[in-house]
């Protein structure tokens, strides 16, 4: 294993980014969510606060979440509540998530 890492055949944290980078454009995930599945599949906790500060930015955040409420939306089931549950199980936060579905409600 070693000699693979120094190959650089073995990166973690480029393992991370792609990881990431496929998550949020696949299956857009706040923060929460994306910690939990880099955790699960053994990342160290240095190279996800890393990798996510990099990536994860307040405007990729907002990107993320506009996706995932747009895939949900499109689905056309439930309410507001409905959702806002929704997003927040998917990891976003709460106040986020009220506030974008508000803004695009005033939108229409």
């Amino acid at each position: 294993l070693e000699k693979l890492e120094a190959a650089g055949y073995l990166d973690d944290r480029r393992y991370a980014e792609a990881w990431v980078q496929n998550r949020l454009k696949r299956r857009p995930e706040g923060y929460p969510r994306l910690v939990a599945g880099l955790k699960q599949r053994g990342v160290k906790r240095e190279i996800i606060t890393s990798v996510l500060s990099e990536i994860l930015t307040e405007e990729e955040s907002e990107r993320s979440l506009a996706r995932a409420a747009e895939k949900i939306l499109r689905t056309g089931t439930g309410d507001e509540l409905s959702v806002l549950r929704k997003l927040t199980a998917r990891g976003f936060p709460y106040r986020q998530a009220k506030a974008h579905l508000q803004k695009l409600q005033s939108h229409d």
